[in-house]
């Protein structure tokens, strides 16, 4: 997928710019506060329906104006143009497709696959469990066509088990949604356990791509024990899950762990290793997304200067490049920034919520 063109009217500091993007690397400079990161969020935001930086959506419309505008054309793996617009309010939200307006933004975020490096994307590694499911997660969503309908439907059954769990309901009541649960569940944790198999085929390389000297290990654990299946936990911890009101047990429980000999990799590693590691792991869904779905992701990479020396951000680029992925990055060093494995780009400028195009 490769974004063309770009239009942002009134979110946060950008009042209305246009860009005309380069297919392979886009560089984006300017002071810290200037609005360059916005830019970034904004692509984010219209590809997703949400930010990378905040949950406050008030938050991303521009002080005195009361809605935002996103508009955007973009090419697909077949050669077809396609139109994307948002438009965003306080309490109000409307997506277009191609001149038809759309109900989820599921259909755009397929279409519009988006993969995020940031200063904080070492929190792969050192958050909880719940960042490494939402990776899984993104990861299927663009490589299994049923992985959506899947999730969704477990979560709809977990609300109606939690639900009778909460109102204290007949244990008769509560164990109908065993079965049910157990089937959609475990067809999420195959999909994941694939995955993340398919995950580990790919990160050796992309680990001495960063020289990093480690050896990697990527364990999926399901949410309960292996040695049983997910209809038999949920039956042997029935009084557990009656005593606090909640299941316990499940693919919305799950983990991937993350381990250096032995060790959780988030107390071996520095924050920067941490951080190449989280890049790696992204880099092995691009190669996925790729493989499997035919659809190269566009790259946002938001402060190429920060905690990577000038061997590993070298390196990041080099396999961008190779990778023949679009990607769009903020520095606030353009001088520094472009290597010699870059040979065609596009610089822009922001100063103050204006952007122009240098020469």
């Amino acid at each position: 997928m490769k974004l063309q063109t770009l239009k942002i009217s009134h979110f946060r500091n950008l009042t209305n710019l246009s860009i005309s993007a380069d297919p392979s690397f886009n560089f984006i400079s300017g002071s810290n506060g200037a609005g360059k990161t916005s830019v970034l969020e904004a692509i984010y935001c219209l590809g997703t329906a949400r930010s990378f930086r905040t949950t406050r959506n008030n938050l991303l419309i521009q002080n005195g104006f009361d809605k935002l505008n996103l508009f955007a054309t973009f090419c697909d793996r077949l050669g077809k143009d396609h139109q994307v617009g948002l438009e965003k309010g306080n309490g109000s939200k409307r997506f277009r497709l191609d001149k038809s307006e759309v109900q989820r933004a599921s259909e755009i975020a397929r279409l519009f696959p988006l993969q995020t490096f940031t200063p904080d994307s070492h929190a792969l590694l050192d958050t909880g469990p719940l960042a490494r499911r939402r990776f899984l997660d993104w990861g299927l969503f663009h490589v299994e066509p049923d992985y959506l309908a899947v999730w969704q439907k477990y979560r709809k059954i977990l609300s109606q088990r939690n639900a009778a769990l909460r109102n204290n309901q007949s244990r008769q009541s509560i164990t109908v949604w065993n079965e049910p649960l157990a089937s959609v569940g475990e067809q999420i944790s195959n999909f994941r356990q694939q995955y993340c198999d398919q995950i580990s085929s790919h990160l050796d390389a992309c680990l001495e791509l960063f020289q990093l000297p480690y050896a990697l290990n990527l364990e999926y654990r399901p949410g309960w024990s292996k040695n049983i299946t997910l209809a038999q936990a949920l039956e042997n911890k029935i009084e557990f899950d009656l005593a606090r009101a909640v299941t316990t047990s499940g693919p919305h429980r799950a983990e991937l762990s993350l381990t250096i000999e032995k060790h959780p990799a988030s107390s071996f590693l520095s924050r920067g290793e941490s951080k190449a590691v989280a890049f790696s792991l992204q880099f092995c869904q691009m190669k996925l997304c790729a493989l499997l779905s035919g659809e190269m992701p566009v790259v946002i990479w938001d402060d190429v200067d920060a905690e990577f020396d000038e061997v590993r951000r070298s390196a990041f680029l080099q396999l961008l490049a190779d990778m023949d992925c679009q990607t769009f990055l903020t520095t606030t060093n353009f001088a520094g920034a472009v290597p010699n494995c870059v040979s065609s780009y596009k610089w822009f400028h922001v100063e103050r919520g204006d952007l122009k195009e240098m020469v």
